[in-house]
Order: C-alpha cells, then structure tokens, then sequence
C-alpha cells in the first residue's frame, strides 16, 4: 500500500508541476501579446499575429521531446548530451530553412507582403533556441 500512495503522490505533485508551468507559460505569452498590442499599430499587430501563427505551426509540429527524455531519465545523462543537443541543433536550423522557403507561400496566403520579412527575420530565433 506504501508504494500506491507514494505513486500517487509523484502523480499529483506531476500534474501540479505540470498544470503551472502551462499556467506561467500562458500568462507569459498574454502579457507579450498585451505589450505588443500596446506598442504596435493595429495594421502592425496583424502582421505580428500573422508571422506567429506560422512560427507556432513550425515548432509546434517539430517537438522532439529529447530535452523531456534527458530530465527523465534516471541515469547518467552525461553521454547524451552531446547527441542531443546536435540533434536540437539541427533541428532549429531546419525550422529556420522551413520557414524561409514558407515566408512568401504565407504573405502571399494572408495578402500581407511584410509578413515576409518578419518571417526572415523570425526565423534566426529558430538557429539561437
């Protein structure tokens, strides 16, 4: 029975761990759009909203989970670090590529020609991640 209540405590402490860092993460991503709304221009806060729908897209259908897998893991992780992080780093540099050769695709789709080069520039962030 020790081991059932034990387990259920690494459960609800999980999901409480779990429900507020979305929590903070939410919060964080209302506070920005506050801010841009603030200091943007409405025809500007459009384009902003544009390039993150593209950029959330990209990375949100490219999560590995390899960063999850090495917090995990109960051993030493020192031997992965490297694989991982080339892994990762790859990765970004693919985004980035990805979304260069969508910027025009996607200025052309929502009819918004400057989106494009706030995709160019939005996907160094990609590269530095």
């Amino acid at each position: 029975m020790p081991e059932e209540t034990n387990l259920l405590g690494k459960t609800v402490r999980g999901a409480q761990w779990l429900f507020f860092s979305r929590l903070l993460v939410r919060l964080l991503q209302f506070a920005r759009t506050i801010v841009l709304a603030v200091l943007l221009l409405p025809r500007d806060f459009d384009l902003a909203a544009v390039a993150f729908i593209a950029f959330n897209f990209l990375e949100t259908f490219s999560v590995t989970g390899l960063d999850v897998a090495l917090i995990r893991k109960k051993e030493e992780v020192g031997g992965y670090l490297d694989t991982v992080w080339t892994a990762l780093a790859a990765r970004g540099l693919l985004l980035a590529i990805a979304l260069v050769i969508l910027a025009k695709p996607v200025a052309w789709f929502f009819g918004r020609e400057a989106v494009e080069y706030l995709l160019y520039t939005m996907s160094l962030t990609f590269l530095f991640r």
